[in-house]
């Protein structure tokens, strides 16, 4: 299908909460960030009327766990949560296929 191979040039894969290029990601370690993960599964499990926004953006310093706290929030909600459908994009200021907004 062209489509696909269209839409496969323009996909950083890289940036896959399951990437190998990611491997091991960072996550948080267990019984950390409890009140911020609950907020945001909250905000994740929510339904149709009921939802004030589609897009979360968590933001903040470079090394303040953003990276840790989407990851675990994407596998908690891979495994508990399989109704709902999650996209995410794993920025890295090193990788020049997921360094700017070009591939979202």
């Amino acid at each position: 299908d062209p489509r696909l191979t269209l839409l496969k040039q323009h996909v950083s894969s890289a940036a896959f909460h399951n990437s190998a290029d990611r491997y091991d990601p960072p996550r948080c370690h267990p019984n950390t960030r409890v009140e911020v993960l609950e907020k945001i599964r909250d905000w994740a499990i929510q339904y149709g009327y009921d939802r004030k926004s589609w897009i979360l953006w968590l933001n903040g310093a470079a090394g303040a766990g953003k990276s840790a706290i989407m990851q675990s929030i994407l596998e908690l909600l891979l495994l508990r949560y399989t109704f709902v459908a999650v996209a995410s994009f794993f920025f890295s200021r090193g990788d020049s296929t997921r360094n700017t907004i070009a591939p979202l």
